[in-house]
């Protein structure tokens, strides 16, 4: 239990980094629209966020927490889905 506590505790501080990174690829792609289609349509994002999230896991459990985002299409029993 307590490694799934320091999973969470860590969360905010991931959430700004990914903020800052949604930023810089707003700032730095003329032709985006929005954030919201940053977030949406860069499969570059989505990796930078699972890495971002395996490694706040780190040591714990971040194999288990990288498994679960990168092949939820393959595990039948993982349910954890985003807006693509």
């Amino acid at each position: 239990m307590k490694y799934l506590y320091n999973f969470y505790r860590g969360l905010p501080v991931v959430k700004e980094y990914l903020e800052t990174d949604v930023e810089a690829a707003y700032s730095g792609d003329p032709a985006a629209f929005s954030k919201s289609e940053i977030i949406i349509s860069y499969p570059g994002l989505y990796a930078v966020m699972v890495y971002r999230l395996s490694q706040s896991a780190k040591p714990d459990f971040s194999e288990i927490v990288s498994r679960l985002f990168t092949e939820k299409d393959e595990v039948p029993w993982v349910s954890v889905r985003f807006i693509r």
